[in-house]
């Protein structure tokens, strides 16, 4: 295996910015830039390199496991739409079965206070017609009388003119 080492990485640029920008002592910056510069070292160097296959079999593992993740989502989605719509649809039956039961009690409601108004009716046309025959029967009396008395005061004026005639014609 090939052994690496930091070239390009400068120590004392990242002990000077940890100096002036993190406010670190001079002495903890030194030692904190040399401890990150064997630590590059040592990842590059050590066994925590991976290989590509390394990578591309877990890769292939990851894709596996997602697809069967994905498919297990989707059992779980359907599954919970189904459980959603069956609620939906008893929402709705329910709410059917209390519209109708408000309509049929509206409809009873309805049914009994026109039943009442009849009644009512019914009782005011019954008052309207005794008082209009009453009425009928005082004004067929007052007619009656009045054709009486008419028939009774003609006879006797025609009583008198005809006694008055009578008498006319003795003398």
């Amino acid at each position: 295996m090939a052994r690496y080492e930091l070239t390009g990485f400068g120590t004392l640029k990242l002990a000077r910015h940890l100096r002036e920008r993190a406010g670190f002592t001079p002495e903890s910056a030194e030692a904190t830039a040399e401890a990150v510069a064997e630590a590059f070292v040592d990842a590059l160097n050590g066994a925590d390199l991976v290989s590509r296959a390394y990578l591309d079999a877990r890769l292939s593992d990851l894709r596996a496991e997602l697809k069967g993740d994905m498919a297990e989502l989707r059992a779980e989605v359907k599954t919970e739409i189904a459980e959603l719509r069956a609620e939906v649809k008893t929402e709705i039956a329910e709410l059917r079965a209390e519209m109708k039961a408000e309509i049929a009690e509206l409809r009873a409601e309805m049914k009994a206070e026109i039943a009442g108004l009849r009644t009512e009716m019914t009782a005011e046309i019954g008052a309207l017609r005794t008082e209009v025959a009453e009425t009928k029967a005082e004004l067929l009396k007052w007619v009656v009388g009045l054709v009486l008395a008419a028939v009774l005061i003609n006879a006797g004026v025609v009583v008198g003119t005809m006694l008055t005639l009578v008498r006319v014609l003795e003398h």
